[in-house]
């Protein structure tokens, strides 16, 4: 056998050795599924707005509504928010909050808002407040990350937040 023939089977083989290597790191590669969505329940992955709504005898009322990041997945809630806090610029206000109303489970994600109610009672006065911070009640009994949502709201003593309901 030649040299050159030698050199040439040598290379070739070489070749289909890489190419086959090659092959099969990019098969693997396009096996490997991508990272889920993440939570519409995290922090940052929804957006969330305080607006006036009706009042009802003896109270205002404000309509806190989360909507989900189209690239985020549902999650399950149940109940009220917790560890509610109202901020007027960085300054908290020290207004302690109570749940009212009976909690069911509620899905959350794209296409699928809801809301929860702050219930103030029509006291003269009041504190006015540009945010509130929440934890989200998952069904399983976990409470997600601190979120916030930003609007104008008067607060005051004996303020109540309501159980997350479906839709906006």
């Amino acid at each position: 056998m030649s040299q050159f023939f030698r050199r040439s089977a040598f290379g070739a083989s070489l070749a289909i050795a890489v190419i086959a290597g090659v092959g099969f790191n990019a098969s693997q590669a396009l096996a490997t599924p991508p990272p889920p969505p993440p939570s519409a329940c995290a922090p940052g992955i929804f957006d969330a707005t305080v607006t006036p709504s009706d009042s009802s005898a003896g109270h205002s009322h404000y309509n806190v509504t989360l909507t989900a990041m189209d690239a985020s997945a549902p999650c399950t809630l149940n109940g009220s928010p917790a560890e509610v806090v109202f901020y007027r610029g960085e300054a908290p206000l020290g207004v302690q909050t109570e749940a009212y109303g009976e909690g069911r489970t509620v899905v959350f994600g794209p296409g699928q808002p809801v809301h929860f109610d702050i219930q103030v009672r029509n006291f003269p006065g009041g504190t006015p407040a540009d945010r509130v911070d929440f934890r989200l009640p998952e069904a399983d009994g976990s409470l997600s990350g601190v979120s916030s949502a930003l609007g104008e709201i008067t607060v005051d003593a004996g303020t109540q937040v309501g159980p997350i309901q479906p839709g906006a």
